[in-house]
């Protein structure tokens, strides 16, 4: 890989992301990311602009404290009240890790609305089949890619 870039997440914009799948092995899960972007000012990036970049490999080391919340159903009450009547299933560790592979292999994809630190973990929701929600933490993350497709898609829009 031509860039990498090693516990430096922050230097990334992962909404609208897609990730899939590629290996669990020993605590470190890898995926694939396209349309991740890097910002201007991360040492990787030599533009003056956020850009996209094509395809990341992203293997995060040493999970643990992973937890995976199953959706629920909400609806509007009477007095317009969001409500649900399924019962909050949380699975956590290996479970919780199968159940975020499973989702990512569900559609061979799931496209990230948010990946955020949360307390002392990372937060990923998005969407596969259905809402994901997957917590964890992990001993370090590293990225790698080759080439860049273009400018961000929010630095597109702007114009």
């Amino acid at each position: 890989m031509n860039y990498v870039s090693i516990d430096q997440l922050h230097d990334f914009e992962f909404h609208d992301s897609v990730w899939s799948f590629v290996s669990w092995e020993n605590d470190n899960l890898t995926v694939k990311i396209r349309m991740l972007n890097i910002h201007k000012d991360a040492e990787q990036n030599g533009s003056a602009e956020d850009m996209e970049i094509k395809e990341a490999t992203v293997t995060f080391t040493g999970i643990k404290h992973a937890m995976y919340t199953l959706p629920r159903t909400w609806y509007k009450d009477e007095k317009g009240n969001s409500v649900t009547n399924d019962p909050l299933v949380i699975y956590e560790n290996g479970e919780a890790v199968e159940r975020f592979i499973d989702a990512l292999k569900q559609e061979d994809r799931a496209e990230c609305m948010f990946f955020d630190k949360k307390d002392e973990k990372y937060e990923f929701g998005g969407i596969g089949r259905e809402w994901i929600s997957f917590e964890f933490d992990f001993a370090g993350v590293t990225v790698e890619w080759d080439e860049f497709d273009g400018k961000a898609w929010y630095v597109r829009e702007k114009k």
